[in-house]
């Protein structure tokens, strides 16, 4: 993972194997809400905007929340994060793509229900490059920001 050009890129190679794919990502830690709780809530926010580009034979880029601290064998155990969020398919053309991923939705919740950490986790069948240009996590209250 490297910042070029104002954008960031995560690389995989065979050094990323996870099982039968190559996986990588980001993520970041969440700083406390303004009471002064850990995490934040899920239910607060609406979707994250990723702007990106990709190459290579990339699959899809899923949000993900809340490190593992402990790994196991088993298929929900040897992940990254303990939660699995919404999923899109990355064109890998080589241009600007815009994605948007529920923020409030898990397909998988594992633990408090907090957020602790945001990531992003790629996944690809080969070699790939995906950079990310931009990211921005937009609250449930921006909708009625504007007046009709």
């Amino acid at each position: 993972m490297e910042t070029r050009d104002g954008a960031l890129r995560i690389s995989l190679s065979a050094d990323n194997r996870e099982r039968r794919a190559l996986r990588g990502g980001v993520y970041i830690d969440l700083p406390g809400d303004a009471k002064g709780a850990k995490g934040w809530n899920r239910q607060d926010w609406s979707v994250l905007a990723i702007r990106a580009r990709s190459r290579g034979p990339v699959g899809e880029m899923t949000l993900q929340f809340n490190l593992r601290t402990s790994h196991g064998e088993r298929f929900d155990e040897y992940g990254a994060f303990l939660n699995r969020g919404e999923a899109a398919s990355l064109i890998n053309d080589g241009a600007v793509h815009s994605y948007l991923l529920r923020a409030d939705w898990a397909n998988w919740w594992e633990g408090e229900p907090a957020w602790r950490q945001l990531g992003l986790m790629i996944g690809a069948s080969g070699p790939a490059e995906v950079e990310i240009l931009s990211i921005e996590l937009i609250p449930k209250e921006a909708r009625y920001v504007r007046r009709p």
